[in-house]
């Protein structure tokens, strides 16, 4: 072991006396948390808790790491017994260090004293306790007393306090009890130390005693961020100035940090962090040094000045070894010379007196590695370090210098069946390697699986292990009852090939023993979560990257944990930093899903599968929940994703499972932004996962009249203030679609299943709404009706949906949603014509089409999960032939043609769907070409109004101003005919009705006097006796286009007996009581009572408002009284004309009367408006113009290794077109990195754009005069990597690998070039390295080029040295410049001859070719991708190409070789 020898060691003693008592008595202080230095560090720590709900966190504070204990989970601290606390909240305190201990809280309700014990002392010892207490928004106290009556009082008032107690144990416990002074009482966190230690070190120096080069979480600076960390310890007696003292990571000791003028007392430390930001004090006062440490290994020192005014190295690390993660190096003992290595764990600002270790015994590796097998194998094991000891276990145990089995070097293990092989290096003075684990998986062996494993118990309720092995039941698993034993074998075989596997793996009873988490599945919380290693694993054809983790499981669920009604348990994978890695870091749900994970829940969908004990909840169809999920995911919601697995617990096959994300706070800050600490997640029952509830109640108390009590009613959120409240508070959208295909698929036991969070930072916008346990889905009637109010409204999201109601708009907005849903191919699209499910036309039944592709994932699986639990509830199993394909069809043939219509109108009925007719459109999106001609349909009755610029054609209606087109009382012309009608044209502007009877309206007699009186100004007594019919003109004006083009709506009010039909220019507008062939004399059909005909009843016209023009109207009115000896007759009309704000028209709504011509991209949205009503939205999205293909879209430049990091890499596309705009909507990169352009997206011709991986890098790099398009995520690989471009259609414009080896360019890999497509224009092959070059400068040139052309007369020679200008220009000279040497040279590397010549890197206008002849008169071209071929970047714009051939054989035998040039 390496030691501190060079450092003059001296050491200080402490005596300490212990005096007996009866009991002991504690000595106490507090005070104000003012920063993370109250923490105490010194002594041997024995326990650090903080407390609180499944949000506590386990942060590293002042050295001290506490551990997160879950009150809510039954978690409770070791030494600190008898709290009985049963709750926890969050979000009081966020931020980093030490406000983690203030920001959750565990408490109970009550003010009774409590009484805990401090266990686990050594009599004579002495100890040394803090609690921490705050609270956000009450102010109240806590006492805390000791066994003698004294104690300390903790005032919470705003900020958060601290108590410190020293005593000297005088038992093995000591009682401490607590008593809160009103309400609940709580606490934030404790630690418990031992202060009997081994005296502290002093020596004459100061020194770099710890630093940290791979800071994950172990240390955070004041802004938040993880750097990497240095500590500096004055380890001598005297106060040190530091001035004039430096750090540097340079092995030449220069460009160092300078430290500011600042004194460090004797044992002092301070924490400076290597954040490359140099010179900056972050908000916490904490000092950053301009570099960064390597985790890769390097040198390090500390320097101060010496007497001749240079420098004197103070403390170095010459050559500090490659660092791990999370893992400090640095000093460590507590015995003279100490030692220097590696630390057990991380104590900034604190000497660590315990363990270390000279280095790390490297990983384990394994070859082969894990996998499917079908044949027996030998695993070799190795670790770099090859005189370490390898141990390795098959049991799932972990492998220690105890147990196991010594590895036994040569051939390796034995692997001959199913193997979880378990293996670890040891070696005396080295921390151990990690157990690595591998799984060999054999489908023969798993066919085969017993009933009884050796070494697993069958004691745990419901203990099932086996493979069905009855033969005639094998086959019908199978599926062929024929089937012989081993065809049937066979088939099940491949279908345990069918997904990836994921392995399992712990000690046998973590899983099945007496303290077993499946043993004891309703047990929960983090008591109940063991250590496991999980693996990822796929069969041969599947496309992934097999991974390792180790992590905790437990069971998750509710009612299916009961192992009497389920046997097959959901479990959950929790990723934390005392397994291993604190995430699982991996796209484990695909490219466009987020890549890192807190945990993941592997769902057996028990209650939609073939083993719970009630038959209904064996209708298995294993899809319901994933559906609902799927289905809200594509109604554009971040629903939680999945995919399916076998699953394997120790080796043994466990069925089909499907791995799930769990929508809580890292679920919202992974998909939404923020920081999980400050999301909040309510689930099932209103129950707090995440946070706290107070933002929960806050708004339950916009809905209800009490948000405390939801039987005290809703409130009226008719208000567009009160309904605007909420609308800021939920994501209204995703509410609406959670609400809408929840009610269509109709589960049992929904809203009472949910999942909700929301961000209290307001960063990521209102409530989130997300399906979860969707497993009861489409079990009930096809026309179960689940739109109206439900029992479980009271604690589950339906009861917002039922309060906002009572608002309109929000009605609009869910018949909006509606509308996208269930037409145009929404994702509940049936078509109506064609309602079955047809393979041929899965747009025909979309609902259906996700079923079918959801069951088409894992249906051939399921053979394997019949072969596992199918016999487990009735001796003839279920199988996939049988039971799981004759539902499904029964949902295809009965449910999904049939559900859409019904629970339509079942919204209808509701009030949440209008009768009016959605626009339809010619073409519903999609690419079309400059000037495409749409066109709309719609109601008769309406009018189309659209909008070219996304908005909503309709505002919410205004009170506007109307317009009094034709008053009562106008000027009428009237005739009563007598023999015969006027003539067809009587309706029309141009009639001549000069012979017409002049008045004024209204028209009308009456034989006895009665209320018609004050109505009539023009008698029409003459019918009496008569005619039926009467015929009227009034006409009007509409002075100029203004007055026209404001007319937005079109009512017309007519007082009336009997009945009528009028006239607008001629064309019908309006008809009450008229026959359907009206003749000069018809009568009413029916009558209207005298006490309505006095009434004005309005009629929308607003369709004809077309009918309107500039200048002179007509209204026409055919009248028609019931009986030609009536005793009455009333006939008076008024037209009124509305703005476009009283009835709701946006400022920027057309009124549709033809054809579109769209010109470029855009969304068109459009309405029918009828009767004042309004039709539900219709949008649809076009792309005009060009899209992106092959053809004229490039891969112009990639930074895939930018020299300062990668933080600076871009890359660069160019459309090569002369002519055309590129439409890049929709195109992404589905490889090597994720990027999809948004809607609008164009690239002019000859235009180029970039992709950056971090803007604020690559604007700090490059300047912010450039066209970048966004960030991607993901990396571009250093080592090259496969890019995948796809259209807007999913085409692939282009798929090839750039690489850094094989005759690709070298420079661009972290030398500072990029790498740039030559002659982009020409469409050169991308995936051929000889396309490539390197950029001429450092940097590249992200926006442009640097390319150049050649200009003036090739065969010039103005320098006069026999070399003409353009081959000057491609050697990288000039035509002005004497240089007869730069030409092509010939040398010889033993007998092969080599070739060279310099190259222009920027004249990318010019084809260099190399040829060959062996007699001066047959050339032939040498191609550039020999890989005798290499290049060398000079560093000055040229390269040089260096061909080497095979050595010339044969006497006498000549060779020639010479370079072409030419422009292209």
């Amino acid at each position: 072991m390496p030691h501190l020898s060079s450092f003059l060691i001296r050491l200080i003693l402490y005596v300490y006396a212990a005096e007996a008592g009866l009991a002991a008595s504690i000595s106490w202080t507090s005070g104000v948390v003012s920063g993370g230095e109250v923490v105490r560090n010194e002594g041997r720590l024995l326990e650090a808790c903080n407390f609180g709900n499944a949000s506590a966190s386990s942060p590293v504070v002042n050295g001290v790491q506490f551990l997160a204990i879950d009150f809510s989970a039954l978690e409770s601290p070791t030494h600190l017994v008898g709290l009985n606390y049963n709750t926890g909240e969050s979000g009081k305190l966020p931020g980093p260090g030490i406000n983690k201990l203030s920001d959750t809280i565990a408490y109970r309700s009550g003010v009774d004293p409590q009484t805990a014990l401090l266990t686990g002392l050594t009599l004579g010892l002495d100890y040394e306790v803090q609690f921490f207490y705050y609270h956000n928004n009450v102010n109240r106290s806590v006492t805390i007393l000791d066994e003698t009556g004294a104690g300390v009082t903790l005032n919470e008032t705003g900020e958060p306090v601290y108590a410190t107690g020293v005593f000297t144990a005088d038992a093995t416990t000591q009682a401490l009890t607590f008593d809160a002074s009103a309400g609940s009482q709580f606490l934030n966190a404790y630690q418990l130390r031992e202060r009997s230690v081994t005296p502290p070190l002093v020596l004459n120096e100061v020194v770099i005693s710890e630093f940290m080069a791979s800071n994950d979480d172990s240390l955070y600076d004041g802004d938040g961020n993880s750097s990497d960390w240095i500590e500096i310890w004055n380890s001598t007696t005297e106060n040190v100035d530091l001035e004039g003292w430096s750090l540097t990571s340079s092995r030449e000791q220069s460009g160092g940090w300078m430290f500011p003028s600042l004194s460090l007392a004797p044992n002092e430390f301070l924490v400076v962090f290597a954040s490359g930001q140099d010179g900056y004090v972050d908000p916490q006062g904490n000092l950053h040094a301009g570099f960064k440490l390597s985790k890769g290994g390097g040198y390090l020192a500390l320097m101060k000045p010496d007497a001749g005014g240079g420098f004197e190295v103070a403390s170095e690390f010459a050559e500090f070894p490659p660092q791990k993660t999370d893992v400090s190096y640095g000093i460590f003992g507590n015995k003279i010379p100490l030692g220097v290595g590696y630390l057990d764990r991380p104590t900034p600002s604190t000497i660590d007196g315990a363990t270390g270790y000279a280095g790390i015994v490297g990983d384990t590796s394994f070859h082969p590695d894990r996998g499917f097998y079908d044949a027996p194998l030998w695993v070799t094991i190795e670790t770099r370090h090859a005189e370490a000891k390898i141990r390795y276990t098959i049991d799932g145990s972990e492998p220690t210098l105890a147990n196991g089995l010594a590895y036994p070097g040569g051939a390796g293990v034995s692997v001959t069946g199913t193997t979880t092989l378990r293996a670890a290096a040891f070696k005396e003075d080295f921390q151990p390697s990690n157990v690595d684990t591998h799984t060999y998986l054999f489908v023969g062996d798993v066919v085969n699986q017993p009933s009884n494993p050796v070494g697993f118990s069958s004691t745990w309720t419901g203990a099932d292990y086996g493979m069905e092995n009855d033969p005639s039941d094998l086959a019908l698993v199978a599926g062929d009852p024929d089937f012989e034993l081993e065809d049937a074998k066979a088939v099940i075989r491949d279908a345990l090939l069918e997904l990836p596997a994921m392995s399992l793996v712990m000690k046998v009873d973590d899983w099945f023993g007496p303290s077993g988490i499946y043993r004891n599945s309703t047990a929960r919380g983090a008591a109940w979560e063991r250590a496991c290693s999980a693996e990822f694993i796929f069969p041969e054809g599947f496309e992934g990257e097999p991974f390792q983790i180790d992590c905790g499981v437990r069971v998750q669920g509710n009612t299916s944990r009961n192992a009497s009604a389920n046997p097959k348990h959901s479990l959950r994978l929790a990723f934390r930093k005392i397994y291993g890695e604190s995430k699982l870091r991996y796209p484990f749900f695909g490219e466009d899903s987020p890549s890192e994970f807190d945990t993941i829940v592997l769902r057996s969908n028990s209650q939609d599968g073939w083993v719970y004990n009630s038959e209904r909840n064996r209708m298995g169809q294993f899809v319901r929940d994933a559906w609902a999920r799927e289905t809200h995911r594509r109604m554009g919601h971040a629903s939680p994703d999945g995919n399916w697995v076998h699953l394997f617990i120790n080796g043994l096959y466990w069925g089909v499972y499907n791995p799930s994300e769990r929508p809580d706070g890292a679920h919202g800050e992974s998909h939404y932004g923020g920081d999980k600490e400050n999301w909040d997640a309510i689930k099932n029952h209103e129950e707090v996962l995440d946070g706290t509830i107070t933002s929960y109640r806050e708004l339950l108390s916009l809905i209800q009249n009490d948000p405390n009590n939801w039987n005290a009613g809703y409130r009226d959120l008719s208000n567009p203030e009160d309904y605007a409240a909420v609308l800021e508070a939920i994501d209204v959208e995703m509410l609406i679609d959670y609400m809408i295909h929840n009610m269509y698929s109709a589960a049992d036991d929904w809203p009472g299943n949910f999942y909700m969070g929301f961000d209290r930072s307001g960063a990521s916008g209102g409530w989130k709404f997300y399906d979860w346990d969707n497993e009861h889905g489409m079990k009930n009637s096809v026309n179960l009706n689940r739109t109206t109010p439900h029992g479980r409204d009271d604690d589950s999201p339906t009861k917002f949906h039922h309060a906002l109601k009572s608002n309109p708009e929000y009605r609009r907005l869910f018949a909006d949603r509606l509308h996208k849903a269930f037409f145009n191919g929404g994702v509940l699209h049936v078509d109506s014509e064609n309602s079955q499910w047809d393979p041929l036309f899965p747009g025909r039944n979309v609902p259906a089409s996700l079923w079918m592709e959801l069951t088409g994932e894992i249906e051939s699986a399921l053979i394997a999960e019949s072969a596992r639990w199918g016999d487990y509830r009735k001796s003839t199993p279920y199988t996939v032939f049988n039971e799981f394909e004759t539902l499904r069809n029964d949902l295809l043939q009965n449910w999904f043609p049939e559900r859409s219509k019904v629970v339509l109108s079942q919204f209808q009925q509701q009030g949440l769907y209008p009768d009016i007719d959605a626009p339809a459109l010619s073409q519903f999106g999609g690419i079309v070409s400059h000037g495409f001609q749409l066109g709309m349909t719609g109601s008769e009755s309406g009018t189309i109004y659209y909008t070219t610029d996304g908005s909503d054609p309709r505002v919410p209606a205004q009170s506007g101003v109307e317009t009094v087109l034709l008053a009562e009382g106008a000027e009428v012309r009237v005739i009563i005919p007598s023999a015969d009608g006027p003539d067809s044209d009587w309706k029309d502007v141009g009639f001549d009705d000069g012979a017409w009877g002049v008045g004024v309206g209204g028209v009308g007699y009456e034989t006895i006097a009665s209320s018609y009186e004050a109505l009539i100004g023009y008698s029409a007594l003459a019918m009496f006796g008569e005619n039926e019919s009467l015929y009227l003109r009034i006409p009007f004006e509409i002075s100029d286009e203004e007055t026209l083009s404001g007319v937005a709506s079109l009512i017309l009010k007519m007082r009336y007996d009997d009945g009528f039909i009028v006239y607008l220019n001629g064309v019908q507008v309006a008809a009450v009581n008229a026959p359907a062939i009206p003749g000069w004399q018809s009568g009413a059909t029916q009558s209207h009572p005298d006490l309505q005909a006095v009434n004005a009843i309005p009629f929308n016209i607003s369709g004809y408002i077309d009918q309107l023009r500039i200048g002179e109207n007509i209204l026409a009115i055919h009248g028609l009284n019931q009986g030609i000896n009536s005793s009455d007759f009333l006939m008076s009309s008024q037209l009124l004309a509305g703005s476009s704000a009283s009835v709701g028209i946006s400022p920027s709504a057309v009124r549709y009367s033809d054809v579109i011509n769209l010109e470029s991209t855009g969304i068109i949205r459009a309405r029918t408006l009828a009767e004042g009503e309004w039709s539900a939205l219709v949008e649809a999205s076009f792309v005009v113009g060009v899209p992106a293909s092959a053809e004229n879209l490039v891969a112009s430049e990639i930074m895939y290794h930018a020299e300062e990091g990668t933080d600076h890499d871009y890359l660069e596309l160019m459309n090569v077109s002369e002519t055309d705009t590129l439409e890049l909507t929709g195109v992404k990169f589905t490889e090597g990195i994720n990027f999809k352009f948004p809607f609008g997206a164009s690239l002019l011709p000859g235009e180029r754009v970039l992709l950056v991986e971090d803007f604020t890098a690559f604007v700090a790099r490059y300047g912010p005069d450039h066209p970048v398009a966004g960030q991607y995520s993901g990396k571009l690989d250093d080592g090259g990597e496969r890019l995948v471009l796809l259209g807007v259609n999913e085409t692939v414009i282009w798929d090839f690998i750039y690489d850094d080896a094989g005759g690709w360019p070298t420079s661009p890999d972290g030398g500072g070039s990029s790498l740039v497509l030559m002659a982009p224009e020409t469409l050169p092959f991308q995936s051929d390295a000889t396309s490539w070059r390197p950029s001429v400068s450092a940097g590249g040139n992200p926006g442009g080029s640097d390319a150049t052309r050649f200009s003036g007369d090739a065969h010039a020679d103005l320098d006069q040295d026999s070399i003409p200008a353009l081959l000057e220009y491609a050697y990288g000279s000039s035509d002005l410049d004497f240089n007869p040497t730069i030409v092509p040279a010939i040398e010889f590397s033993g007998q092969s001859p080599l070739f060279s010549f310099t190259r222009n890197l920027a004249a990318d206008d010019l084809i260099y070719q190399v040829e060959s002849s062996p007699n001066l008169s047959s050339w032939s071209v040498i191609p550039e991708s020999i890989n005798e071929r290499s290049t060398r970047d000079l560093g000055d714009g040229r390269v040089l190409v260096r061909y080497q051939f095979s050595p010339i054989s044969g006497g006498g035998a000549r060779r020639y070789w010479r370079l072409r040039v030419s422009l292209r």
